[in-house]
């Protein structure tokens, strides 16, 4: 009764009455439905921290409330399996393995069969670094995309890629806009 009753009170006082001439809601209404975003990362020259801080600077002055974590200081790797919303930006090094700082969490991810987990309750968005000279250019981003989907997680938007031989600023900015379009549509605020 009291969720049922406190989502019926948020709707009542946050939904957007002004059609009847009535003062709007105030900013960060009913901030309760947005998950808190957990921006996770792994990199190898210090790029994809820099994304991971720089979107969570943006995410905090867009009223959403960040956790910027290190894939190395995330432990245990299980807690993954309780996020409802992860943004994973994380780079390829040299000919498709992990950073060596998020190792640990990929033998972890890795090991995730479909039969037996499922995360039917995450939504997530993956962005991944990498140099196109190499063969398996973004393999980890790409694997990490297509794992979370096989886990039966929902992608919030499609995957980003970044080229770091040639303008992976560029590549990043690209994804950005639609990564807040995508996440902005499913929890307005």
């Amino acid at each position: 009764f009291s969720i049922s009753f406190s989502l019926n009170l948020c709707y009542l006082f946050c939904f957007d009455w002004s059609w009847l001439g009535w003062a709007r809601p105030a900013a960060g209404c009913c901030e309760m439905s947005r998950p808190v975003l957990k921006i996770l990362f792994g990199t190898q020259t210090g790029t994809a921290e820099m994304f991971s801080r720089k979107l969570g600077k943006e995410a905090q002055r867009r009223g959403w409330k960040v956790e910027v974590v290190d894939l190395m200081d995330y432990e245990p790797p299980e807690k993954f399996l309780q996020e409802s919303f992860a943004l994973i930006i994380v780079a390829t090094y040299e000919e498709g393995s992990p950073p060596d700082a998020a190792k640990d969490f990929y033998t972890w991810f890795d090991s995730l069969q479909p039969s037996a987990v499922q995360l039917p309750n995450l939504t997530f968005a993956v962005f991944g670094l990498g140099d196109r000279t190499y063969v398996n250019f973004c393999k980890i981003g790409v694997d990490t995309f297509a794992r979370l989907k096989d886990l039966g997680a929902t992608p919030l938007c499609p995957l980003g890629l970044g080229d770091s031989n040639a303008k992976i600023e560029n590549d990043f900015a690209q994804w950005q806009q639609t990564f807040w379009q995508a996440l902005e549509a499913k929890y307005p605020g």
